[in-house]
C-alpha cells in the first residue's frame, strides 16, 4: 500500500508555488497516519483516477464512493475519515507553530537581546570615552598651568641669576680695582 501513498501530494490540486519541503512534511504526516481499509485517502485516490479518464467530477465522486461502498465505506465513515486527516494536518500545524515560536525566540528574540547588550556596552564605552576625554582636557589644563609655572619659574630664576651675576660682577670688579690699587699704592 505504501507505493500508492508515495505521491499523496498528487491527490490534492495544489498551486505550483507551494514549498516542496513543507508539502513533503505534511504528506509524510498523512502517510504515517493512514488508516487501514478504504477511507478518505483511498477514496481520494479513486476519485482522482476517475477524473483522469476523463469523467465528470460528480460522476467520478459517485463512482469512487460506490467502489468504497463495496469495501464497507459509508458517507459517515468517509466524512469521519476526512475529519481525521484534517486533524492530522492541524496537529502538524500546531507543532510547526510551536517550533516556529521556539525558532523565533532562539534566532530573533535572543539575538535582539544580544543586540541590546552590545548597544548597552557601546553606550557605556561612549560614556567612558567622554569621561576620559573630560579627564584628558582637565589634565591638559593642569599641564598648561604647570607650563606657565615653569615659564614663570625659569623667568624668575633667570632674573635672579642675572641680578646675582650682575651684583657678583660689580663686586668682583670693585675688589679687583681695590687689589690693583693696593698693589700700586702699598
Amino acid at each position: 500500500m505504501s507505493g500508492k501513498l508515495d505521491h499523496l501530494s498528487d491527490l490534492f490540486k495544489l498551486q505550483s508555488d507551494i514549498d516542496t519541503k513543507s508539502l513533503d512534511f505534511l504528506m509524510n504526516a498523512l502517510k504515517k497516519s493512514n488508516q487501514d481499509g478504504f477511507d478518505y485517502i483511498e477514496f481520494k485516490q479513486a476519485y482522482n483516477a476517475l477524473t483522469q479518464l476523463p469523467m465528470e467530477p460528480d460522476l467520478a465522486m459517485k463512482s469512487a464512493f460506490t467502489t468504497g461502498g463495496t469495501m464497507g465505506l459509508n458517507k459517515e465513515g468517509l466524512l469521519k475519515s476526512a475529519e481525521f486527516y484534517k486533524q492530522v494536518i492541524q496537529r502538524e500545524k500546531a507543532q510547526f507553530d510551536v517550533a516556529l515560536k521556539n525558532q523565533r525566540e532562539q534566532k530573533i528574540e535572543n539575538r535582539k537581546s544580544e543586540q541590546k547588550n552590545i548597544q548597552n556596552q557601546i553606550d557605556r564605552n561612549k560614556d567612558l570615552v567622554n569621561k576620559l576625554q573630560t579627564e584628558i582636557e582637565e589634565l591638559q589644563k593642569q599641564i598648561d598651568a604647570v607650563d606657565k609655572e615653569i615659564d614663570a619659574a625659569v623667568s624668575k630664576i633667570e632674573d635672579s641669576r642675572y641680578k646675582f651675576e650682575h651684583a657678583f660682577s660689580e663686586i668682583i670688579t670693585e675688589i679687583n680695582k681695590d687689589i690693583e690699587l693696593i698693589n700700586q699704592n702699598i
